[in-house]
This record gives structure tokens, C-alpha cells and sequence, in this order.
């Protein structure tokens, strides 16, 4: 067995040497005195090969086996995959221990190793496992409760340190959204926010924050907009711009394309529901206002008008501060024609 030191004796002529093949090379020792092999000599596990040389020919030789001893100290051990989902069984980590003598030698084959173990649930048992070439190992398979796994071993007088295994939720079982507001308006300028219910996978655990949603937004046109946002604490919730003009918008959520929601339809009423316009005092200018909103009132600063004039086909825009906006009259057309002024989806045909 692994020591610290032991004694034997070589019988031979003053002019004879020791080789010792081992593990770490070979050694040679001079027979004429007494001699000390070192201390690695006694304490390292494994096979050493001995042979007296005398005279340049080897007069014997011998095999000394030396065999470690039993865990002790510390046990190093490894948990991987760090995390797995907790659905059920599908998935499972290893559980892996290299347990060693006071000597640092690899213990022998079936040295016994207790693995103990807590889940998520509050189940909490021991399992006994015996090492090959090294190591022990224990294949633990996901339960359904979310939470760490707390793992330890020992042996005899050796310890491990606690290891932990994150059992994760897996995938939301549906995915269900909704609107925070119901008063909708064709304003731009604004936003509402889409919200999810609460998200749980199969066996009830709130999904995992950090999950990435996808939310896909159509309006009345066919134009397609995208937006991504991530749960918190079961949750997620997006901003997404009210269209310019009424209609429908349609907005449906989907998690990694293999989950989607139902198809959340929003009517979005006329924001803007009367204005007027007029040619300014020089003639030089259209003044649009004062531009009014479903309740009466002044529409938000920002706005934008759009104006054409159908003579020349050319298009001017104007921002609405105060609740007008001024456009200039290109120089290169008549002082007379049509133009067509659309806001909000509100359109009136002038002639000036």
C-alpha cells in the first residue's frame, strides 16, 4: 500500500546499481553506500520495475506494485450541463466524481462513493456508486418542479463541495395577448401596449425570464411591422406605434416560431375628424387648421399633412403646431387648380 515510507534489501556487490522504471521515468542508484529512494517512490500508485545491474549486466529483476489507499481529504466532482429543462425525464446532467488517497494516487477500482442529493420537490435521497478507472458517475434526470438540484458526495472521511443543477422551465404551453387599452386612435404619435398573460410550460413553472417573444403586427394594408421583447417574471409587453390611418391591425406573438398566440385584431377609429383650408393673406401660403380630434379638441403638435397639387403633380407636407400647419404654394404652378389635403385618413379636394 501507498506509504510514506518502507524498507527492503538488495543483496549485492559493491559494484552493482538499481534501476527503477516507474511511471516517471527511470532512476539510477548507486549500491556502493546505503541509499534513500525518495518519497515519491513509496507514494505513488502504480508499478515499478526493478533491476540490479552488475558490471554492465542485470542480474535480476523484480515488479513492486504499490496500490493506493482509501478517498481522503477533499473529492473533487463536476456537475454538466450546468442547467437542463425540467420536463419530466427528456433531459438529464452527469453527476461526476474523481475521488483520491491522501497521497493524490487515483482510488482503486470499486471503491464506494456516496452521492447525496435535494430536488427542486423537497425529495431528497442517497445513491451509492462504486469508481472504475477513476471516477464514479451518476446520470440525474429532470423531475417537473423548477428550482436548483444541490449534489454532495463523501466517502469514509473524504467530503465533496456542494454542487448545484438548475432545472429550468421549458417551453410555454400556449401563449395568449391582449390589449392594455381599448381606446384606439389613428395617431402616429402614440403607442399602445400588447401585454401576454402569464406564461407557464406543461407542469406549471413560470417560464424562465429572459424568453424571447415575437410579435408580428399587419395593418389594413398588408404592411408588416416586427417586434421583439423579453418575459420578466412570467410576463412580457411590447410598444407598438398606432397607424397613421384608421382601420384594422392585426398582431399575433410567437415564441421561437413554435408557439404562436390568436390573432389579436385592434379597430383603430379616425383621430383626426375635421379640418379646414384656406390660402394664407398673401396668397403664397395654404393654411390648414384648425385641425380637430374626436373629443374637439386642438390634434397633438406633429402631425403631418400632406397636400397635392393635382395641375403640376407635385406633393408638399406640413407639420401641425397649435393646430395648423402652413404650406407653401410652389412657385412654378398657376395661382389656380385643385389639390387634395389628407390627414389622418380624412381627404378634401379644394379648387384655389
Amino acid at each position: 500500500m501507498a506509504s510514506d515510507n518502507f524498507q527492503f534489501e538488495i543483496a549485492a556487490t559493491p559494484q552493482c546499481l538499481l534501476k527503477v522504471n516507474s511511471a516517471w521515468g527511470i532512476k539510477t542508484y548507486d549500491l556502493s553506500n546505503g541509499m534513500a529512494l525518495s518519497k515519491d517512490f513509496f507514494s505513488d500508485a502504480g508499478q515499478h520495475f526493478l533491476t540490479v545491474w552488475c558490471n554492465y549486466r542485470k542480474v535480476e529483476s523484480k515488479t513492486l506494485t504499490i496500490s493506493s489507499l482509501k478517498p481522503h481529504g477533499k473529492i473533487e466532482s463536476y456537475v454538466g450541463s450546468k442547467s437542463i429543462p425540467a420536463d419530466n425525464g427528456l433531459h438529464w446532467s452527469m453527476f461526476t466524481v474523481l475521488p483520491v488517497d491522501q497521497y493524490n494516487n487515483m482510488v482503486v477500482d470499486n471503491s464506494s462513493i456516496y452521492i447525496n442529493i435535494l430536488r427542486p420537490n423537497g425529495q431528497r435521497f442517497s445513491k451509492n456508486v462504486n469508481t472504475k478507472d477513476g471516477i464514479g458517475y451518476l446520470k440525474i434526470s429532470s423531475k417537473t418542479r423548477k428550482g436548483k438540484t444541490l449534489i454532495s458526495t463523501t466517502s469514509g472521511n473524504a467530503y465533496g463541495k456542494e454542487k448545484e443543477l438548475l432545472e429550468l422551465p421549458n417551453f410555454p404551453r400556449k401563449i395568449s395577448i391582449k390589449a392594455e387599452s381599448d381606446i384606439l386612435y389613428a395617431d402616429s404619435r402614440q403607442f399602445l401596449k400588447i401585454i401576454t398573460k402569464e406564461l407557464f410550460d406543461l407542469y406549471g413553472n413560470r417560464v424562465s425570464d429572459g424568453t424571447l417573444i415575437s410579435f408580428k403586427v399587419i395593418d389594413s394594408k398588408g404592411n408588416s411591422s416586427f417586434y421583439r421583447t423579453y418575459a420578466m417574471d412570467g410576463l412580457a409587453s411590447v410598444n407598438i406605434q398606432n397607424p397613421d390611418y384608421p382601420g384594422k391591425l392585426t398582431v399575433v406573438a410567437y415564441i421561437d416560431n413554435l408557439i404562436q398566440s390568436q390573432s389579436l385584431i385592434l379597430n383603430f377609429k379616425p383621430y383626426v375628424t375635421d379640418f379646414k383650408v384656406n390660402l394664407g393673406p398673401n396668397s403664397e401660403y395654404l393654411t390648414i387648421g384648425p385641425v380637430i380630434g374626436p373629443l374637439r379638441q386642438l390634434v397633438s403638435d406633429g402631425k403631418e399633412a400632406t397636400v397635392f397639387f393635382e395641375e403640376s403633380k407635385i406633393i408638399k407636407k406640413g407639420i401641425i403646431r397649435d393646430g395648423y400647419a402652413e404650406v407653401e404654394i410652389p412657385k412654378t404652378i398657376f395661382k389656380r387648380g385643385k389639390i387634395v389635403v389628407t390627414m389622418g385618413g380624412l381627404q378634401k379636394r379644394i379648387n384655389f
